[in-house]
Parts: C-alpha cells; sequence; structure tokens
C-alpha cells in the first residue's frame, strides 16, 4: 500500500467535507492570486504592521 487516497475511498469517508473545505481553499486561493487579490490583502493587512505592538 502506497497510502494514496483514492477517488473512491475519499468519497467513501466520513471526512468528506473537510476534503471539500481544502479543494474548495486552494482552488479560492489560486482565483485570488491570479486575479491580483492576494495581493491586495496583503497589502491591507502589511499596512496594519505600524499599528501593532
Amino acid at each position: 500500500m502506497s497510502g494514496y487516497l483514492t477517488a473512491s475511498r475519499a468519497r467513501r469517508s466520513e471526512d468528506l467535507p473537510v476534503l471539500i473545505v481544502i479543494a474548495l481553499s486552494l482552488a479560492l486561493g489560486n482565483a485570488m492570486t491570479e486575479t491580483g487579490a492576494a495581493y491586495s490583502e496583503a497589502s491591507s493587512l502589511l499596512d496594519f504592521g505600524p499599528l501593532i505592538p
């Protein structure tokens, strides 16, 4: 056994909602990177840097 999770076993898993959230998070991260939204959010967060002690 190589330790890989097959698609059929993932579908039968009790943790299917967790796998869906992980997949959607990766897709959202990719979309944010492609559109420039990730850069915008990171810049906004870095602007708060001087305000945090």
